[in-house]
C-alpha cells in the first residue's frame, strides 16, 4: 500500500495557552514542497512559505507562457496541419492534467480538513497516519509563526 503525504501549515499561537488561535494556513501535497518546508524550519528560516509560494508562481507563469505560445502558433493562418494537430493534442492533455490536479487538490483539502480537526483535539499529533481500506496518508503538521 502506497503512502501519500500531505502537510498542514498552521499558524503558531502567540502563547502556548492560546490554543484556539491556530489557523490552517495552507495544505502542501507536493513532496518537494514538504521537504523544503521541513528543512527550512530546521534551519530556522523566518518565512519558509514565501519561497514555496514564489516557486509556485514561477511554475504557473511558465505554464501560462507555454500555453500562450502554443495558442499563438495555432492561430497563425498558415500553420501546418501536423503542428495544429500536435497543438490540439497538447491542449487536450493539459485539460486532462488540470482536471486531475483539481481533483487531487480537492481530495487533499478534504483530508486536510479532517486531519486539522484531529490536530486541534491533540496538538502533540504533528506526524500521524490516516488509513483507509486502500490507501494511507501521512499527515505532517508544521506550526509557523510568520506565514509570509
Amino acid at each position: 500500500m502506497k503512502t501519500h503525504t500531505i502537510a498542514l501549515v498552521v499558524s503558531k499561537p502567540a502563547s502556548p495557552k492560546d490554543l484556539s488561535a491556530s489557523l490552517l494556513l495552507d495544505v502542501l501535497q507536493e513532496e518537494h514542497e514538504i521537504e523544503y518546508l521541513a528543512e527550512a524550519l530546521t534551519r530556522g528560516e523566518k518565512k519558509p512559505m514565501q519561497e514555496i509560494l514564489h516557486r509556485r508562481s514561477l511554475i504557473n507563469e511558465r505554464e501560462e507562457i507555454q500555453a500562450d505560445y502554443i495558442e499563438q502558433v495555432l492561430c497563425r493562418p498558415f500553420t501546418q496541419p501536423r503542428l495544429q494537430e500536435q497543438g490540439l493534442l497538447w491542449f487536450k492533455s493539459k485539460i486532462k492534467l488540470d482536471l486531475h490536479r483539481r481533483a487531487e487538490l480537492e481530495a487533499a483539502k478534504a483530508i486536510a480538513d479532517y486531519a486539522y480537526q484531529i490536530y486541534q483535539t491533540d496538538r502533540s499529533r504533528t506526524d500521524f497516519l490516516l488509513t483507509g481500506p486502500k490507501s494511507q496518508v501521512r499527515v505532517r503538521v508544521f506550526p509557523i509563526s510568520d506565514p509570509c
